[in-house]
C-alpha cells in the first residue's frame, strides 16, 4: 500500500507537532463516538476525525484534531467541520460550559443551567456565560487566578464533562496559525490547572 502524500495543510500541522515534540497522525477514523458526552456533539453524528496532533502538557494529555459531523438525515442533513482540542484530566473537575455571551446561547439555554456570575469579577460575568450543574463546585473551581486568565484570553467555547475538556471555536477547519494559537491556549490553560492543583 502506498501512503497518501500529505496536503500542504497537513505538512504544516505535522511541523507544529514536530516543533513541540508531539505526534501527528493524519489517519481518518470514521464514526468516532468519543465526543458523545459533550452537549455540542451529543445529538450530532460524527462522521470522521483526522489530522490528530497529540502531546502532553505536564500531567495533561492534549489532542487537537479535525472533526467532520452532521445533523439531520437525507434532505435535512447539514454537514459541519471543526478543529477542536480536548484535555484529559486524572482528577475530576466540575461539569460546566463557558463561552462568550453571544456564542451558542441557544445551545446553553437548552442545557437548562443558570448563568453563574462572580460579584468580584463583573467584567467576566458580563462578558461570559458560565453554566453548570453544581454551582458550589464550579465557584470553588473557578479561582480568581483562573477567572483572570479567562477574562484576558478566551476566544473559544469550553465544555467540561468532568474528566475531559473540549475547546472549540468556529464550525470550520482552522488554518495552521489558528491551530498553533489553539495549542498555545491549551498549554496556558494546563498551566492554570497545574497551579490550582498545588
Amino acid at each position: 500500500i502506498i501512503a497518501k502524500a500529505l496536503t500542504s495543510r497537513q505538512q504544516k500541522l505535522q511541523q507544529i507537532a514536530t516543533d513541540s515534540n508531539w505526534l501527528f497522525d493524519p489517519t481518518v477514523i470514521r464514526f468516532e463516538n468519543k465526543f458523545e458526552d459533550f452537549h455540542l456533539l451529543r445529538y450530532k453524528t460524527v462522521d470522521k476525525v483526522y489530522n490528530k496532533i497529540s502531546g502532553v502538557f505536564g500531567a495533561y494529555q492534549v489532542v487537537i484534531e479535525d472533526v467532520d459531523f452532521h445533523e439531520g438525515e437525507f434532505q435535512t442533513k447539514v454537514s459541519h467541520q471543526s478543529t477542536v482540542a480536548t484535555i484529559e484530566f486524572t482528577n475530576p473537575i466540575p461539569l460546566f460550559t463557558i463561552e462568550k455571551e453571544h456564542i451558542l446561547d441557544k445551545l446553553a439555554a437548552l442545557a437548562g443551567y443558570d448563568d453563574i456570575d462572580f460579584q468580584d469579577f463583573k467584567s467576566f460575568s458580563s462578558e461570559y456565560r458560565l453554566k453548570g450543574q453544581n454551582e458550589t463546585e464550579i465557584r470553588n473551581f473557578f479561582s480568581p487566578r483562573l477567572i483572570t486568565f479567562f477574562e484576558k484570553n478566551l476566544p473559544y467555547r469550553i465544555e467540561s464533562t468532568g474528566n475531559r475538556l473540549l475547546i472549540l471555536s468556529r464550525e470550520r477547519l482552522m488554518n495552521e496559525s489558528e491551530v498553533l494559537q489553539l495549542q498555545m491556549f491549551a498549554n496556558e490553560l494546563c498551566n492554570q490547572f497545574s497551579w490550582s492543583e498545588k
